[in-house]
């Protein structure tokens, strides 16, 4: 009894294909679940993304410009007209700081501290004393170097003074002699940080 054939016959392929002796296979059609997973690729898609790879066009770069330029336009002149209040906010943030860290030395190492001032040059120090009280001391010694404020910020005054040397003392347990700075910029718009005589540090805009 002959067996039972599979597919086609060796004579069957050969008329369908003279030329071929071999198989051909063909694959399944692609199932539904199988055409979502990979979505067929448009002539759309294709074009789109030839046009994103080939850059900008001058008249796409020429807007762009065009629009940096206008929002440099408005916001450069607003930097540039805050910066001397942004400058004189600044110093009398570090004056402020100076005087915090004077107290603190002073009551650290058991030596009375000062910042001293010179209103002529607008620039200041820290000093340590030899003695607790800044009233007995005799010698003082430089113990931070002398720190400038920004161009255009100016020394009103130290304690009332004006022009010259300046300075603002701390003692051991904390009190102060009471005072203040005021600083100026070209606006003419003013800060003050003055000092109670229990040596507490505030700054204001006046």
């Amino acid at each position: 009894m002959p067996p039972p054939s599979v597919g086609l016959s060796f004579a069957s392929a050969e008329r369908a294909s003279p030329r071929s002796k071999s198989w051909k296979i063909e694959a399944p059609p692609p199932s539904r679940s199988e055409k979502r997973r990979h979505p067929a690729v448009s002539f759309r898609m294709l074009a789109a993304g030839s046009r994103r790879g080939r850059g900008l066009t001058l008249v796409e770069l020429m807007v762009a410009l065009g629009i940096l330029g206008a929002l440099s336009a408005v916001m450069i002149p607003g930097y540039m007209n805050g910066m001397p209040s942004r400058k004189l906010k600044a110093a009398a943030r570090e004056v402020f700081a100076h005087y915090r860290h004077a107290r603190s030395e002073a009551v650290a190492r058991y030596r009375a501290h000062r910042v001293s001032f010179d209103l002529d040059n607008a620039c200041f120090h820290l000093e340590q004393g030899d003695q607790p009280l800044a009233s007995a001391c005799v010698l003082w010694e430089e113990v931070k170097g002398p720190r400038s404020l920004p161009a255009g910020i100016a020394l009103v005054s130290v304690n009332g003074i004006t022009t010259g040397v300046a300075r603002q003392a701390f003692n051991v347990n904390g009190t102060a002699q009471a005072g203040n700075v005021i600083m100026s910029n070209s606006r003419g718009e003013r800060y003050r940080v003055w000092v109670t005589n229990s040596g507490v540090v505030r700054m204001e805009k006046m």
